[in-house]
C-alpha cells in the first residue's frame, strides 16, 4: 500500500494530540454509530407547521457497516458492540412508541467536543438532503438532483431510494418546506447514508470538482460538514483532509493524522508527491468558510488534485475560487429552521438551560428563523435589543442598497437580518425572503417612503425577477392592507377554470384577456354590517371606510362589517378578510367573507385549513379574490371540497401604488 510522502511540511502527529485521539475514536474504533441516541422532542409543535408524519414502530438496531478501502486484507466492522467509546445501540430515552415524538441525535465523544466544540447534535432532515445531494455526484448513472420531495421518509425505508414523483402543477419553490418532520427519526436512514459514503471510495465524479454547501448564517452548515461528512468518512475509513486555513490542514488516513503546513507556500516540485498520493487514494478536502474565517477560498493545490466539499456563507467571494481555478462546483442551498425545529432543538443546545417556549416563538416571528439568532435571545430584554438593531438597520437603508438587491448574485447588499435567502426545490438556486411580518412591515414602509414617485418603477423591477419577488410581494401586501379598508371601487375579473395534471385538484387561472363586462368590488360600509359588495356596474362607492381589526389564530369569533388583517405570517389561506352580513333566500342572516390573497407566484394553493378556521368563527359563505401586479398570470389550485365552498373567484390587478400617497 502506498505510504504518505512525509516531508518538512507534512508531518505525522504523535499519540496524545487531540486530532490523533479524534482519529483513533472515529477511524479505528467506530465511535460514531455507538453514540447515536434516540432522544425525546416533546417540544416539537406540529400545529405550528405541517403535522408530523407518524411512523409506526421503533428504530431498528444499528446494522454492521463494513468497508475495505485501505488496501489491506481485513475488514473493519462497524457493528453495535459495547465499548469505551459510547453506549451501544440506540438509547431509548423517553416514553411512547410514536417515532414522530423522538429524533436521532449524535452524542459526541469527548475528543470530538474538544476539537470542534459541539456536544449534542440533532440530525436535521436538511442535513440528510444535503448529504444525498453530495453523494448523488458519485451516482452511476447520475441521478436527479436531490429535492425536499425526494427525501420525505417512507415506512421501513432501509436504503437511499429517490422518489421523484412530484406535482408538476405546484411550481411554488417553497411548497415542500418544511418537511413533514424536521428531524431524522429512524436510525436506518443514518446507516444508509454511511453505506452510501462507502460507495464513494476510490471514485471521482465525472464533471464536478467541488460541492459548495451554502445558506444563511446559523442554519447548520458547519455542523453538517463536520458531523455528516467528516465523521461519516472517518467512520468508513475514507481518506479526508480537513482544512483549517489559511495554510494549515489535517490529513486523516490509515497511517494516522498528518499535519500539512503552509502548502500554498511550497514550490510546485515539493508538492508533487503529496498531490499524486492524494489523487491515488481519492481523498476529499473539507473546507469551512464564513465571515470569521481566516481564508476566503480553497488553495489551488487541493482544488487541482482532490474533490472539495465546502461549507460557505452565501457571499460569492467565499466560493468564487472555483470559477477562478476552472473547477466545476455544484452549489446546494440549505433551508432555514422552522418554528417547530427551533422549539424541538432548544433542549439540546449547549450549554443546556431552561428555555421559554413563548420567547422562542416570539423571537422567530419577529426577528426571523435563524437558529443562531433565536437561541442567542435569552430574555425579553435581549429580544428588545435585537428588535432595535434591526430597526436601525432598516432605517439606515438607502435606495442604492435596495436597488443592488435586484442585481444581486449572492453578495450581501442588505443584512441577512432583513433579507435572507431560501432554496428552491432543486436546492441549487435560491430566492430572497423576508424573515418575519414584523420586519416585512418595516421594510415595505421604508421602501415606499424611499421610492415615493418612483414607487411603481421600483415595484415592477422587484416583481419582475424571481429572486426579488418576495420584496415586491411585501410591498403589494402592505399596500393592500393599508388601502383596502377605504371606501372604493375596484374592477375584478372572474378566474377561468383550467385543467390540472393532478386530477384531484381543481384549477383556475388569471385570464390575460379583459372581459367586455367586468365585475366591480365595492369596498366600504353599506349599512353597519356590510363591508363589501360584488356589483356589475361601476357605481358610486360607499362613503364610509371599513373598521380595521387585527386577527390571529386565538380569536374565537368574527364580526360582520370588518376588515381583518392577520397578525402573523402563518395565518392560513388569506392575507386579509372583508366580512358582510347577508340574508339567504329564506331570510336567514349569514356572514359572507371575502378572502383577499396577495401573490406574485405562478401557482398558489387555497387550503381547506383556512376555510375551516373561518367556518368555526361563524362564516357561512365565501368569495375569493387573488390580487397580483400587472401582467402576473397566476394559477390557483383547490381541492374539490374547497372549490364547492368558494363558488365565486376573482382576480384583481394592481397597476399602480400611487394612490397610497
Amino acid at each position: 500500500m502506498e505510504m504518505v510522502p512525509v516531508s518538512p511540511f507534512c508531518k505525522l502527529l504523535l499519540p496524545g494530540d487531540l486530532f490523533t485521539e479524534f482519529w483513533r475514536c472515529y477511524w479505528k474504533k467506530g465511535a460514531l454509530l455507538r453514540t447515536v441516541k434516540k432522544v425525546p422532542i416533546e417540544d416539537y409543535a406540529p400545529d405550528l407547521e405541517d403535522p408530523a408524519m407518524h411512523v409506526e414502530g421503533d428504530a431498528t438496531d444499528l446494522e454492521g457497516v463494513t468497508t475495505d478501502v485501505t488496501g489491506g486484507t481485513s475488514e473493519i466492522e462497524r457493528g453495535v458492540t459495547d465499548g469505551e467509546e459510547g453506549v451501544a445501540g440506540v438509547d431509548e430515552r423517553g416514553t411512547g412508541s410514536n417515532v414522530s415524538n423522538h429524533a436521532i441525535a449524535l452524542e459526541h465523544h469527548p475528543s470530538f467536543q474538544a476539537v470542534f466544540q459541539y456536544s449534542h447534535t440533532l440530525v436535521r432532515n436538511e442535513m440528510m438532503v444535503a448529504s444525498r445531494a453530495l453523494l448523488d455526484q458519485f451516482s452511476d448513472p447520475p441521478s436527479a438532483p436531490a429535492t425536499a420531495t425526494s427525501h420525505k421518509r417512507k415506512h421501513s425505508r432501509s436504503s437511499w431510494s429517490t422518489d421523484d414523483s412530484t406535482n408538476d402543477d405546484e411550481e411554488d419553490p417553497l411548497d415542500d418546506f418544511p418537511p413533514a418532520h424536521p428531524f431524522v427519526t429512524e436510525v436506518d436512514e443514518l446507516i444508509s447514508l454511511f453505506k452510501a459514503f462507502i460507495k464513494t471510495a476510490f471514485r471521482r465524479p465525472d464533471i464536478w470538482g467541488a460541492f459548495i454547501h451554502t445558506g444563511e448564517p446559523g442554519v447548520g452548515k458547519s455542523i453538517w460538514l463536520t458531523v455528516m461528512v467528516l465523521l461519516a468518512r472517518l467512520h468508513c475509513q475514507l481518506p479526508t483532509v480537513y482544512y483549517t486555513g489559511p495554510n494549515a490542514c489535517y490529513l486523516f488516513c490509515e497511517e494516522g493524522v498528518f499535519y500539512i503546513d503552509e502548502i500554498a507556500k511550497q514550490p510546485p516540485h515539493m508538492t508533487i508527491p503529496l498531490g499524486n498520493y492524494l489523487r491515488s487514494i481519492c481523498a476529499w478536502l473539507l473546507l469551512d468558510v464564513n465571515e470569521n474565517s481566516p481564508t476566503l477560498g480553497c488553495p489551488e493545490f487541493f482544488a487541482k488534485n482532490i474533490f472539495v466539499v465546502q461549507a460557505s456563507s452565501p457571499r460569492e467571494k467565499h466560493w468564487d475560487w472555483a470559477k477562478k481555478l476552472g473547477v466545476m462546483a455544484k452549489r446546494h442551498y440549505m433551508d432555514v429552521w422552522s418554528v417547530a425545529e427551533l422549539l424541538a432543538g432548544a433542549a439540546y443546545q449547549s450549554p443546556i438551560r431552561a428555555w421559554d417556549r413563548e420567547l422562542i416563538v416570539t423571537s422567530c416571528n419577529e426577528v426571523g428563523p435563524s437558529a443562531r439568532a433565536v437561541y442567542a435571545i435569552h430574555s425579553d430584554k435581549a429580544l428588545d435589543e435585537k428588535r432595535l438593531r434591526i430597526q436601525d438597520e432598516i432605517a439606515n437603508l438607502e435606495l442604492p442598497q435596495l436597488r443592488k438587491v435586484i442585481g444581486l448574485a449572492t453578495d450581501r447588499a442588505v443584512s441577512h437580518s432583513i433579507i435572507y435567502i431560501r432554496p428552491k426545490k432543486n436546492r441549487s438556486e435560491y430566492q430572497f425572503a423576508i424573515p418575519s411580518r414584523h420586519i416585512r412591515e418595516q421594510l415595505s414602509e421604508r421602501c415606499l417612503n424611499l421610492f415615493k414617485m418612483e414607487t411603481d418603477v421600483e415595484f415592477q423591477r422587484f416583481c419582475s425577477l424571481p429572486k426579488t419577488r418576495p420584496i415586491g410581494g411585501a410591498m403589494l401586501e402592505r399596500y393592500v392592507q393599508d388601502a383596502f379598508d377605504r371606501a372604493q371601487m375596484r374592477m375584478i375579473q372572474p378566474l377561468e377554470q383550467c385543467s390540472m395534471k393532478n386530477r384531484s385538484m381543481v384549477g383556475y387561472r388569471v385570464s390575460g384577456k379583459p372581459r367586455s363586462s367586468p365585475n366591480f368590488l365595492s369596498i366600504g360600509l353599506h349599512g353597519s354590517k356590510s363591508a363589501f359588495r360584488i356589483v356589475s356596474t361601476d357605481e358610486q362607492p360607499a362613503n364610509v371606510s371599513v373598521p380595521r381589526q387585527i386577527f390571529n389564530r386565538r380569536m374565537s369569533t368574527m364580526e360582520a362589517g370588518m376588515f381583518y388583517v392577520p397578525e402573523a405570517d402563518n395565518q392560513p389561506t388569506y392575507d386579509a378578510v372583508l366580512t358582510s352580513m347577508e340574508e339567504t333566500t329564506g331570510g336567514e342572516p349569514i356572514m359572507h367573507a371575502l378572502l383577499i390573497q396577495v401573490t406574485l407566484a405562478q401557482t398558489h394553493d387555497v387550503k381547506e385549513e383556512g376555510i375551516a378556521w373561518l367556518q368555526a368563527r361563524g362564516v357561512s359563505k365565501f368569495t375569493y379574490v387573488v390580487v397580483t401586479p400587472h401582467d402576473t398570470f397566476t394559477k390557483i389550485s383547490l381541492s374539490e371540497s374547497v372549490d364547492k365552498l368558494i363558488p365565486d373567484k376573482y382576480h384583481l390587478e394592481i397597476k399602480t401604488l400611487h394612490d397610497r400617497f
